[in-house]
């Protein structure tokens, strides 16, 4: 499915950088548990909201500590 959407994989700089690193201690420190990846460490995220098949919203991680603002993304826009 990350074909489908166009999700890429990512260069070593988008998967471990300053950012990242720091995603992953804050998850630890609220009790996350930090396990060794499964599948490609290199695939990038990305987040979608589809609406009668259509993607209506999207969020594509630059690198993999980024966080979209996930209420503004669940919001689906009003047709007219």
């Amino acid at each position: 499915m990350y074909k489908e959407f166009g999700l890429v994989k990512g260069s070593f700089k988008q998967i471990i950088n300053k950012k990242s690193i720091a995603r992953k201690k804050e998850a630890a420190e609220k009790g996350f548990k930090i396990t060794l990846p499964k599948g490609s460490i290199f695939q990038m995220p990305g987040v979608f909201l589809i609406n009668n098949g259509e993607i209506v919203k999207e969020f594509r991680h630059k690198h993999s500590g980024e966080v979209p603002d996930y209420n503004e993304l669940s919001t689906c826009p009003v047709s007219k």
